[in-house]
């Protein structure tokens, strides 16, 4: 089974070969920008790969959640500290510095871990006290992302109330929903006119 490390870093070399035709730029933080998308605005791509998390802000921010990261997404995030694709349809969670929003429309940051599994952690029986939220869709009303014990995914409902689906990994489940959303758009990157 493929690490989520090696997912991510697949689908990061996915999107490059899919999309670099409308351009890449590289952040004053780090953050890898995929597919330059005018159309929705002037400083909105595509596809964000957020830069590596500080191990030492990952432990400022365990602290502050009062829990620990799973060993597989710490694994992650001190590579790629979250992801953004299709114009943050769908989002990984990252880890903020000192936990604090920064807005930036040139520089922006991810999705904050540290809200999602906190204020904003679903609630409902799909999700366990031991589940940790990852990420979410927009497409499907808010969906979770949810990181099981057993490193499998599973996608809720916005409220946690009934689990939408599920895969046994990540790589599993980066590359169904990125297959989905992906139809969802032209070789312009235009949503809604698929090629």
């Amino acid at each position: 089974m493929d690490s989520p490390k090696g997912s991510l870093c697949s689908l990061e070399a996915r999107v490059l070969r899919e999309w670099s035709h409308l351009g890449t730029q590289l952040t004053a933080s780090g953050t890898r920008c995929i597919a330059h998308v005018p159309q929705v605005g002037r400083a909105a791509w595509l596809h964000r790969f957020y830069a590596e998390c500080d191990p030492t802000e990952l432990g400022a921010c365990e602290r502050r959640m009062q829990r620990s990261v799973p060993s597989t997404w710490r694994e992650l995030l001190v590579s790629v500290n979250g992801v953004d694709l299709f114009v943050a349809s769908m989002c990984l969670c990252g880890v903020l510095p000192g936990g604090l929003m920064r807005r930036s429309i040139d520089d922006p940051q991810p999705l904050s871990i540290e809200s999602a599994n906190g204020p904003e952690r679903p609630r409902g029986a799909a999700v366990e006290p031991q589940d940790f939220v990852v990420g979410w869709n927009s497409l499907d009303d808010g969906a979770a992302y949810v990181l099981r014990g057993d490193e499998s995914i599973s996608k809720t409902d916005r409220d946690g109330g009934r689990t939408l689906t599920s895969w046994a990994s990540l790589g599993a489940m980066l590359e169904t929903e990125y297959q989905a959303i992906a139809t969802l758009y032209d070789n312009d990157g235009t949503f809604g006119r698929p090629a």
